[in-house]
C-alpha cells in the first residue's frame, strides 16, 4: 500500500508539473496572440497614416503647382508686354 501511495502521490506531483507546463504554454500562446493583434493594429495605423500623408502631399504639389502655372503666367504677360513695347 504504500508503494501504491508514492505512486498516487508520483502520479499527483507529475499532474501538477504537466498542469504548470500547460499553464506556460497558455500563457506564451496568449503572448503571441496579443502580440499577433497589437502588430496587426499597428500595420494598420501605419496605412492610415500612409494615406493621410500621401494625400497632404499630393495636395502640396497641386497647390505647388498651381503657383508655378500663375508666375509663369505672369512672367509669360511680362515678357509679352516687354517685346510688344520693343515694337512700338
Amino acid at each position: 500500500m504504500i508503494y501504491l501511495g508514492y505512486a498516487v502521490n508520483g502520479i499527483e506531483e507529475k499532474d501538477n508539473i504537466n498542469c504548470d507546463r500547460h499553464d506556460q504554454i497558455e500563457s506564451q500562446f496568449l503572448n503571441v496572440s496579443n502580440n499577433y493583434d497589437r502588430v496587426r493594429n499597428l500595420k494598420h495605423e501605419i496605412q492610415q497614416n500612409e494615406e493621410k500623408v500621401v494625400q497632404s502631399i499630393e495636395e502640396e504639389i497641386k497647390t505647388k503647382e498651381h503657383t508655378i502655372k500663375t508666375i509663369s503666367g505672369i512672367f509669360d504677360a511680362i515678357q509679352e508686354s516687354t517685346r510688344s513695347e520693343r515694337f512700338t
